[in-house]
């Protein structure tokens, strides 16, 4: 079940002559449902995302349940449900955004591996419903959506998640850039940015330390050579199909503050690409640093064991991914810097899963091996596995079985390089 909170900005200080809030404080929680204006419902989905209109008062939530509701905050301490206002789209949203009158919901296609969509609604008063007046098609699964100041662009990370049936369908990521909006909502282009330019190999990005969940090697190890997988899995169409940009999920998209670039992060492959927007390119991409939690790292260590205590220790040998999932952009100097949410997450295709629970990938008895699952890896050098074994031995720490850990160069003999973890903990 999703809340929509009423926060009210209680106190304020003046810091060069202008008032900043100091607290928040709660004044009303609304519990948000899913459904159609007849028949509502409470449950898991049923705020994905929301947008708040401060002109209306008006907050919308957007249902992975397929529904957008809207509820009213002219009286924030007696927000109510406008359920006439409820619109339903057989199928899941992933974001709504607000600017300049104009509500933007961004909706995959009814197979996600399909080219998604982007509607744009005149926005809602209390007494009229949102009104649909345009529609754009844009990459598979358009998965945040971003304005830029004036509201005649928007901008859309399209996920292009795989999906895993009886094998493995794989879209490219991609960013779609819609300009031309004019105020009523009408009018717009849609130019589709892939990123070919910045992801030429498998090698190249991960020799620059992008991240790939499910590289085009890892696919034929674990299609033809695994012991534990190749009757289980079937990675063939992929495969087929494959180019690097598959691996390129963007997550969330970010206007620099002149609104020449576009700053796409890609939370799967903890790596941020830069756009062009004159010219919608793909300049560059930037991975993020693994975050190094032994003593010589930087940090005051790390607590992985699941008890009551909170107890910091240095792990030696152990990375981890930052992997943001939102970022935000502010200027300084004329100078553009990036705020990273860093969670973690990662890749599940049937009976592959990259994040694997430490004593399901070793065992640490006299000499660390590998387990029946993977028999076929080998540590780079001893060090690797004694380390991995002195910070996790017996654990179900999470660890990532992708490209950050596993060297697959030799699809036959993949090479355990390094213990990885997931989320950058700050």
């Amino acid at each position: 079940m999703r809340s929509v909170v009423a926060l009210s900005l209680a106190d304020a200080a003046v810091v060069h002559g202008h008032a900043h809030p100091t607290e928040l404080r709660l004044v009303w929680r609304f519990y948000a449902p899913y459904g159609d204006g007849e028949s509502f419902a409470f449950g898991m989905g049923a705020g994905e995302k929301a947008a708040y209109d401060p002109v209306q008062k008006i907050a919308y939530t957007a249902s992975e349940q397929g529904f957008l509701n809207a509820v009213s905050y002219a009286n924030p301490s007696a927000p109510h449900l406008l359920k006439d206002h409820a619109l339903g789209f057989g199928r899941s949203l992933t974001d709504a955004s607000i600017c300049g009158g104009i509500l933007a919901v961004a909706m995959p296609a009814a197979v996600k591996t399909d080219p998604g969509s982007v509607m744009l609604f005149k926005a809602a008063t209390l007494a009229v419903p949102p009104i649909l007046k345009n529609t754009f098609t844009v990459g598979p699964l358009p998965d945040h959506i971003a304005w830029n100041s004036d509201c005649t662009m928007i901008a859309t990370a399209n996920e292009g998640e795989g999906v895993y049936d009886s094998s493995l369908v794989d879209p490219e990521g991609s960013v779609s850039i819609i300009s031309g909006i004019t105020p009523s909502g009408a009018g717009g282009t849609v130019t589709t940015v892939n990123f070919a330019p910045v992801a030429a190999t498998d090698a190249g990005l991960i020799a620059a330390g992008v991240h790939l969940p499910l590289e085009l090697n890892a696919q034929v190890y674990y299609d033809d050579n695994s012991g534990e997988f190749a009757s289980k899995l079937d990675f063939g169409a992929s495969r087929a199909a494959y180019t690097p940009a598959t691996q390129l999920e963007p997550e969330w998209v970010a206007w620099s503050a002149d609104e020449s670039k576009l700053y796409v992060n890609l939370q799967e492959n903890s790596a941020i690409i830069t756009i062009d927007v004159a010219t919608a390119t793909a300049e560059k991409i930037d991975a993020l640093d693994l975050k190094d939690w032994s003593s010589t790292g930087g940090t005051a260590g790390i607590d992985t064991v699941k008890d009551d205590a909170c107890t910091l220790a240095f792990k030696p040998g152990f990375k981890a991914m930052r992997m943001p999932d939102s970022i935000a952009v502010y200027s300084a100097g004329g100078q553009d810097y990036i705020i990273t949410a860093n969670e973690g997450d990662d890749k599940e295709y049937g009976d592959f899963e990259e994040k694997q629970k430490f004593k399901d990938v070793m065992s640490c008895s006299s000499t660390p091996v590998f387990k029946s699952d993977f028999t076929e890896f080998s540590f780079l050098n001893a060090q690797v596995g004694t380390d991995a074994c002195t910070n996790f031995d017996g654990t179900k720490m999470r660890i990532t079985i992708g490209s950050s850990a596993v060297d697959y160069s030799t699809p036959a003999a993949p090479v355990y390089k390094a213990t990885v973890g997931f989320g950058g903990r700050g």
